[in-house]
């Protein structure tokens, strides 16, 4: 839900935090939340985990009370939003509601660049590194783990693994060094 919010902020079709209530009326996980509300717990014993922070469940007279979960709704809009600003994609004025997407957010929606990954790079990057230094932090990036590998590929990658050298490429056996 975090980066499809961005991707939303970041095409100008929600602008603020009234805006993103009305649209996450419209997605499956609200659909899903009226359908089943018990199914994400009480609050005091579940949360929602692809919130970072973790935001409590839906209590058990929130239905009766809040029909649309116009709440709950709210709750899941704040935190996302309030990730996304931790992770400099966007700006969050509180008190307005407003939304303004960052260069570093516009960029995570343009790429399918999921949050994590850019909290991930906000945390590792360096004005000055070097090349093993950026493939080891873009190999942290949790697109990393959905890529597929044939097995005719990985004699290849063991024997780059495996070589010795500055740039990672394979020392030709006529070479000294």
């Amino acid at each position: 839900m975090i980066d499809s919010l961005n991707a939303e902020i970041s095409l100008g079709t929600v602008a603020n935090s009234q805006e993103a209530v009305r649209w996450l009326g419209y997605t499956y996980l609200f659909v899903r939340m009226r359908k089943n509300p018990f199914q994400y717990g009480s609050s005091s014993t579940f949360t929602i985990n692809y919130i970072s922070p973790p935001c409590t469940g839906i209590s058990r007279d929130a239905p009766a009370d809040d029909p649309q979960l116009g709440s709950k709704r709210s709750e899941l809009v704040t935190l996302a939003a309030r990730t996304l600003v931790e992770a400099r994609m966007i700006m969050f004025d509180q008190t307005s509601g407003a939304f303004t997407i960052t260069d570093l957010g516009r960029i995570a929606a343009k790429y399918y660049i999921r949050h994590s990954s850019i909290e991930i790079f906000n945390e590792k990057f360096r004005p000055k590194m070097t090349e093993a230094d950026v493939l080891a932090m873009l190999s942290m990036s949790t697109e990393v783990s959905t890529f597929t590998i044939s097995v005719h590929q990985k004699g290849g990658l063991y024997v780059c693994s495996s070589t010795k050298s500055k740039f990672g490429r394979r020392k030709s056996k006529n070479s000294n060094s």
